[in-house]
């Protein structure tokens, strides 16, 4: 018993490994059929264009990648890749037959070149219908059509390999199956006898039991013994019918492989004698040309006469013909000069407009640190016009007040007109800022546009965008969002200090408790009341742009976002926010370009990577929204509404990733994500397409 349960467990890790070196190799399997597969379709797309030497070329190259499929994956999609094969080959067959044909047409036109011109001439005698040109045709005809056969013939040789593996791999199952049936009958023989010996036991011991002559714990240990044994026979059982299933299948397959290979061995036959009849007419059609040759050698007298009549003639048609191709091709190189000019000219206006953007990002850095010196330095003359009007109190008073007063005044005076020219200043170079920056995003804008037409992109249909789920609202105010744009309004005040109904903070706190009751209206008539108390607040204008943006007032968001901007170019909570009004616009590039810019500021912004990857979607750049969705959840793993997407993506790919889908999906329900219907059944389309 030990023994046979060691046999099972040895054969059960032999078939989990067999399982290992399938899943490792099937990976590179379906990479060779895939790419086999894709460049076939651009053969026959290139056939349909009429490039017929790319065609042939792509057919070649399919070719190659299915053999070495069939050479390292012998067992892989036996069927469908020999359909491929031979599909292949009669392409190349038949692109090769055509080849030939025009080689063969055009042949009269090289061959007359030369200023005598025999062909017209022998055309235009008579008595001489068949001529040298036309046996050559038939010959070359003949010669394709045995291409066609020698690489048929090929085809089926290797057709006729495979079945041959194909028999001795299911005869070696058969045979392992049949060998498995009797070692199992065998042991259940066995299992029987001692199943029968036992129950005879276990009669006798009940008796002896029951007599008094034995213990009942006896006749528990043979119970137990004839349980082993019928668990045994059951085990056998099922290992019975599942290599009698095995040889039943195995039968089926040497029976199909069979007579495939009896069809293959009767159609090379078949292509052998078409080929050895073809040889036959082929020899007699060049016994035909010798034999026209003979005339033709004969009417060369007549023909020499011909030509001294037609030379001039013939002489003046090939000048005058000989000037025309000169002036076509003069008109075409001046074509392509001017088509290189055209490449050069875009080259280099590509090149100044990246030496445009560096400069303006130069720019841009330098008046941005001066702005920040500006900064310093207004902080700076506010902090001493504070300590100016706090010096009167804390003055000697040995010191006469008056004079204090005097030159106190004179400092403010001075500080306030050095304040007002900082903030000239200062606005001023905002504004350069603002142009600069306006500049830079459309120059940018234009180079990704630039480098986005080099990369080719996969479409999804409406219906697939409609899955995506877009970024919930409550992002504008959740962890990750921009809830430091709130920090004022919602702070509580200081213990023991009293806030005016009118003053800054004030409002702000009402604004903050309006925009949590989802009251838009008030809020928004809160924030501008702080507003008039502080036109240069930015938490003001952010938490206006953000109200404004819930209320679907778009236009009057963004102009308040803008104003924040404008006093603060950094503000990484103002870009976000306008990425937001910009994205529920549907202005996807100016949306990505402010959410870029609000990431440059705070990297862990997990909303931000949240609504790059729905816009990547939008512009059909998926693998950038693969990237998006996972950068969100290395920020955020509880994300729900990343995995959710990342599934639609996996499920929408091309070619689809059914498993990765699956899995993102699960990862969503368990983190809060509603079920989907559609993307339900999408998975569910997907695990029967894979099952088949």
């Amino acid at each position: 018993m030990k023994r046979l349960l060691f046999a099972l467990l040895l054969a059960f890790a032999g078939q989990l490994a067999a399982l290992r070196l399938h899943a490792q190799t099937t990976g590179g399997a379906s990479d060779l059929h895939f790419s086999g597969f894709v460049i076939y379709n651009e053969a026959g797309r290139l056939e349909k264009g009429g490039d017929l030497e790319m065609a042939l070329a792509k057919y070649k190259q399919a070719g190659e990648l299915y053999a070495t499929l069939e050479k390292n994956f012998p067992t892989y999609e036996v069927e469908t890749r020999m359909n491929r094969q031979r599909t292949i080959a009669t392409a190349i067959g038949r692109l090769e037959a055509m080849q030939a044909r025009n080689a063969l047409a055009s042949q009269p036109q090289v061959t007359a070149q030369p200023v005598p011109q025999p062909a017209p001439v022998m055309a235009s005698s008579p008595g001489s219908q068949r001529t040298s040109g036309d046996i050559p045709s038939l010959d070359g005809l003949l010669r394709s059509w045995e291409s066609q056969m020698r690489g048929r013939i090929l085809e089926l040789e290797r057709d006729k390999k495979q079945l041959e593996l194909d028999l001795n791999k299911w005869g070696e199952w058969h045979d392992w199956a049949a060998g498995e049936v009797s070692r199992v009958t065998g042991e259940n023989s066995t299992l029987a006898r001692k199943a029968g010996v036992l129950e005879q036991a276990i009669v006798g011991m009940q008796k002896e039991v029951e007599a008094g002559r034995a213990a009942s714990s006896q006749l528990h240990e043979l119970k137990q013994q004839k349980a082993a044994v019928d668990a045994e026979l059951a085990k056998n059982a099922r290992q019975l019918a599942a290599a009698e299933k095995a040889a039943a299948d195995a039968s089926a397959k040497l029976k199909t492989s069979n007579e495939s290979l009896a069809v293959v061995q009767q159609e090379r036959g078949k292509l052998e004698s078409e080929r050895d009849k073809l040889i036959k007419e082929r020899d007699n059609a060049v016994k035909e040309r010798d034999v026209a040759n003979a005339k033709a050698l004969g009417a060369q007298a007549e023909v020499e006469e011909l030509k001294k009549k037609t030379a001039s003639g013939n002489m003046k048609k090939l000048i005058a013909e000989n000037v025309r191709l000169q002036k076509e091709l003069d008109v075409a190189q001046k074509q392509v000069e001017a088509l290189k000019a055209d490449v050069t000219r875009k080259d280099q206006e590509i090149n100044k407009l990246r030496g445009d953007i560096t400069t303006l990002q130069g720019q841009l850095t330098t008046l941005r640190q001066e702005s920040a010196q500006y900064q310093t330095q207004v902080a700076d003359l506010t902090r001493q016009l504070k300590e100016l009007k706090e010096m009167p109190n804390n003055a000697s008073p040995n010191e006469p007040n008056a004079l204090i007063t005097q030159e106190n005044e004179m400092l403010r005076n001075i500080i306030i007109r050095q304040l007002r020219l900082q903030n000239r200043q200062q606005q001023a170079k905002e504004l350069i800022i603002s142009q600069l920056s306006k500049m830079e995003n459309a120059s940018t804008d234009l180079l990704k546009q630039v480098e986005e037409l080099k990369n080719t992109r996969m479409t999804l249909s409406p219906e697939e965008e409609k899955l995506f789920k877009d970024p919930a609202a409550k992002e504008l105010i959740g962890a990750n969002g921009v809830q430091a744009t709130l920090i004022a309004a919602s702070a509580t005040p200081p213990s023991g200090s009293k806030l005016s109904p009118g003053s800054l903070t004030s409002l702000l706190l009402r604004a903050g408790e309006a925009y949590t009751a989802k009251d838009f209206i008030n809020a928004a008539k809160f924030y501008e009341d702080a507003l008039r108390v502080e036109p240069r607040s930015t938490d003001a204008l952010i938490g206006l742009g953000m109200t404004q943006q819930r209320a679907g007032k778009f236009a009057e968001s963004e102009a308040a976002l803008q104003k924040a901007l404008a006093y603060d170019p950094d503000n990484a909570n103002a870009t976000y926010a306008m990425g937001v009004t910009h994205f529920k616009q549907e202005r996807w590039k100016d949306s990505m370009t402010f959410f870029e810019k609000s990431l440059a500021k705070i990297p862990q912004n997990a909303s931000a990577r949240h609504y790059l990857g729905i816009i990547s979607t939008k512009l059909n750049l998926m693998e950038r929204a693969e990237r998006e969705f996972k950068t969100t959840l290395a920020i955020d793993p509880e994300h729900g509404e990343a995995h959710f997407n990342l599934a639609v993506l996996y499920a929408t790919w091309d070619p689809p990733q059914w498993d990765k889908a699956r899995e993102e999906y699960a990862a969503a329900l368990k983190k809060g994500v509603k079920s989907d219907e559609n993307l339900e059944r999408l998975l569910e389309g997907g695990k029967k397409v894979s099952q088949n």
